[in-house]
């Protein structure tokens, strides 16, 4: 765009700000990118959901990279008792057989799932209706209840309060 005829002596001074002019997009707050139509405030996804600004670029350029984060598996993909058991926000869920020929209490319990929360449910919520039969547990491990039915053994001291 045209601004002014200058003598080759003359300062250069920065053209003035015009409308529809490019805009260093990056440079800019989040409200600011949104407000801005020729920007775009980029995102990135936080494990567990949600999002976080990671900047504003302009519209046509290609989004930077989000660094590289490393999720943690949900509770139901981790499939060892040991990797739940190091974990702080599941607990593990086991399954008495009663068939294995072994003498102690308890010592048939198998572990079979990794569950969400760190502390197990051993009471039966309200909305309790489950159909199936209840699991056999004894020794050290109790029945565990999701909200609607049994869940299996749990280690009587991973249950709530």
């Amino acid at each position: 765009m045209f601004s002014g005829c200058f003598a080759s002596s003359a300062p250069i001074d920065a053209c003035p700000p015009l409308a529809g002019c490019p805009l260093d997009c990056s440079s800019l707050t989040e409200p600011a990118c949104r407000a801005n139509v020729t920007c775009r405030a980029d995102t990135c996804t936080m494990c567990g959901g949600g999002s976080v600004y990671a900047g504003c670029s302009a519209i046509v350029a290609t989004p930077a990279p989000c660094p590289g984060i490393a999720c943690p598996a949900t509770c139901d993909k981790v499939t060892t008792l040991a990797e739940c058991e190091t974990r702080s926000d599941c607990h593990s869920v086991f399954l008495d057989s009663q068939v294995c020929g072994c003498a102690g209490l308890g010592c048939c319990a198998r572990f079979v799932q990794c569950a969400a929360g760190d502390k197990a449910l051993c009471k039966p919520s309200e909305q309790f209706g489950c159909t199936i039969a209840e699991p056999h547990c004894e020794g050290p491990y109790v029945i565990g209840y999701t909200p609607s039915c049994y869940e299996g053994c749990v280690k009587a001291t991973d249950c709530a309060p």
